[in-house]
């Protein structure tokens, strides 16, 4: 059931967190940490009153924030609807939505998002431990930035992969019907390759395209005939004085 819950988990992460490896490593090594079992329900085991529960075992303020943000909106108790709690109390803009459920601090919630619009696996991992898990001893923790580090190429080869399989699946220009003179300079119009649409992912920008090359009006290459005299009089006599 482990794996099960696990593989849901990444499959959550993919569809709130697109495209990014380095968000899903880091993410997923902090749930490592704080529940290997990845069930959605679990309760930590403790004698303390404020249990945890759940992927990130959410104690205390984070528990009652998720249980009545899961209320409010009619959702259950799923993987899925913790890790998009997650990315919202995380990285919201949404100062009411922080006052009305949990507000971890405007200020941790920017470093957080710059985190994941830049950062590796490992920075990532660093701020949610130090602005969002805080857990004991957190400062000085290094095991879960490293696990981060460890698990990124994974989940980076795994991205490139799903990318490759995808332009294997789409024709090429010429099967499409791709009309475009090939012209000396520019050569036929190649995709992206993995690789590069995964680095433009990273930097937020959207991959390169085939370039768009309009066919040329042929008939602006080559000298119009002459007229006749007689057409240009006939043209003459049409016109209004």
């Amino acid at each position: 059931m482990a794996e099960l819950y696990k593989t849901i988990t990444e499959q959550s992460i993919d569809r709130h967190f697109p495209n990014d490896p380095s968000a899903k490593a880091a993410i997923m090594s902090q749930i490592q940490r704080e529940n290997n079992t990845f069930d959605p329900h679990r309760i930590e085991k403790t004698d303390k009153k404020n249990k945890g529960i759940g992927l990130f075992q959410f104690t205390g303020p984070q528990r009652d924030s998720l249980e009545r943000w899961l209320r409010d909106n009619g959702k259950a108790n799923t993987i899925d609807n913790q890790i998009e709690y997650f990315k919202i109390v995380t990285t919201t803009t949404n100062q009411d939505w922080a006052d009305r459920y949990h507000d971890i601090g405007a200020g941790h919630r920017n470093y957080i998002r710059n985190a994941f619009a830049s950062g590796s696996a490992a920075d990532i991992s660093k701020e949610l431990s130090n602005r969002f898990e805080k857990f004991k001893g957190y400062k000085t923790d290094v095991s879960r930035p490293n696990l981060a580090t460890k698990l990124e190429p994974t989940y980076q080869q795994e991205y490139v992969n799903r990318l490759a399989n995808q332009q294997q699946m789409q024709p090429t220009p010429q099967q499409a019907g791709y009309t475009g003179f090939a012209m000396e300079d520019f050569g036929t119009p190649q995709r992206p390759t993995p690789q590069q649409q995964y680095e433009a992912a990273r930097m937020n920008r959207p991959p390169l395209t085939p370039p768009q090359m309009a066919v040329p009006d042929k008939s602006m290459m080559y000298p119009q005939p002459k007229r006749s005299l007689q057409q240009v009089a006939q043209t003459a006599q049409a016109q209004p004085a």
